[in-house]
């Protein structure tokens, strides 16, 4: 299992990001990639409850540059995952750990300020609203389904 994980480890380090933008200046910019990331979630109320694991998948994006410098962008991304949950069974306090199978969706959309960087590059800050959904299903005797969905506001530089 640790040889698969190290070849995708390698594999989406080789493809992430991937542009298919042939110049530095061009209007519209598209990207695809894949990646990878470890889950370590406590609950807020009871740090004794926990789902930990490693997650896969790939995204797409999307950038219009405007002649008056002016970025637009789009973001989507699915991963999935099987994680395992370690936590106790209600009401009898019994420890109990499952594995669940986990899936994450998010979309960002983006806009931002074209600056350049001497006569070879640009720099963009960006701004924005991203929404994170994902759904967390232990599927046993005991097992339950969990929904979270994120609102947040992404910034950053490009």
């Amino acid at each position: 299992m640790k040889k698969i994980v190290v070849i995708l480890l390698g594999v989406c380090v080789l493809f992430s990001g991937t542009s298919f933008a042939q110049d530095l200046y061009k209007t519209h910019t598209f990207g695809v990639g894949f990646e990878t990331f470890y889950i370590d979630n406590e609950e807020d109320t009871n740090p004794d409850v926990s789902w930990d694991g490693m997650m896969y998948g790939g995204y797409l994006n999307y950038a219009f540059h405007g002649d008056n410098s002016l970025m637009i962008g789009a973001d989507l991304s699915v991963t999935y995952g099987e994680l395992t949950y370690d936590g106790f069974l209600w009401p009898s306090g019994q420890q109990y750990s499952e594995d669940s199978e986990d899936w994450i969706v998010e979309v960002r959309g983006l806009i931002g300020n074209d600056f350049s960087v001497g006569s070879e590059s640009i720099l963009t800050p960006f701004t924005g609203f991203g929404c994170r959904y994902w759904n967390d299903e232990i599927q046993s005797r005991y097992g339950y389904e969990r929904e979270v969905t994120y609102y947040y506001s992404p910034f950053g530089l490009m």
